[in-house]
């Protein structure tokens, strides 16, 4: 007997292996694509809204790898702030909030 790998076993070895590798690119396409090798990052930062208060100020509802934090910038300063699920439905609800306060009724 032969030690040796016949041809036609090659060949099965060569596909077999074909299909695993095959197999492994098809269930992991999404992370195989080259825009994401481009910029990692842009997946794990995302600017969910931005609200201009003034010529250098805004609001911004900002999404960091599944946390959502409130970032303030003004002239002068930067913060930022935390935020849990429910305040989050709260500043982007459908009915929104005025620009410009209405006046207090009075009854």
């Amino acid at each position: 007997m032969e030690h040796t790998l016949s041809w036609w076993r090659w060949l099965v070895l060569f596909l077999f292996m074909g299909t695993l590798v095959g197999t492994w690119i098809y269930l992991n396409r999404s992370r195989l694509h080259p825009k994401q090798w481009l910029s990692p990052s842009a997946s794990l930062i995302q600017v969910l809204e931005k609200k201009w208060i003034g010529p250098k100020s805004y609001l911004s509802v900002i999404r960091v790898e599944n946390q959502f934090f409130l970032l303030s910038q003004t002239a002068e300063a930067t913060a930022w702030q935390k935020l849990d699920p429910l305040d989050l439905k709260q500043i982007t609800t459908k009915s929104g909030v005025p620009d410009t306060p209405s006046p207090p009724k009075i009854s």
